[in-house]
């Protein structure tokens, strides 16, 4: 059981996955959790999972990855072919997962809200990052020191 989508799913958008092959569920199963693993280790490096409720936007992605995932394997994998649709859809998959993992693009829930991003990425910390920069592209003559920097600073000698 996926994740973020379902072996029904993956069948559904693919109705020929019934007829063409003899493909159980488990074997569909296998390729929801490698692209589900995929998709998970890029949006993680935003947003906070697993997920309250799997929002829309992956699901769609998790049920399109695995079924790239499928016919690669069962249609393409014996004999190489130029399959021009699979390229350009994998293309674009991967353009939309790198927007959600930079957080350009915001994950929203099946009530179109926005899922919040995690508070503890990205960016430098610093314990002086709260007073004006000491240093800037002026001429040194024309740099000043945050007063509140150096008032603090000298209170802390004093300590």
């Amino acid at each position: 059981m996926g994740l973020y989508t379902t072996v029904a799913k993956v069948r559904s958008l693919y109705p020929d996955l019934n007829d063409a092959t003899k493909l159980t569920d488990a074997q569909i199963d296998f390729y929801i959790a490698q692209a589900e693993n995929h998709i998970s280790a890029q949006v993680a490096r935003v947003y906070a999972i697993p997920f309250s409720a799997v929002p829309p936007l992956l699901e769609s992605m998790a049920t399109e990855y695995s079924l790239i995932k499928v016919l690669d394997r069962y249609f393409t994998a014996e004999q190489a072919s130029k399959n021009d649709w699979r390229n350009v859809r994998k293309q674009d998959l991967d353009k939309i997962l790198d927007a959600v993992a930079t957080g350009e693009t915001p994950l929203l829930t099946s009530s179109l809200a926005t899922i919040a991003q995690r508070s503890d990425v990205g960016g430098v910390s610093s314990d002086t990052q709260t007073y004006a920069p000491t240093f800037n592209h002026l001429h040194y003559g024309q740099q000043k020191l945050d007063v509140d920097r150096q008032d603090d600073e000298e209170a802390a000698l004093k300590e």
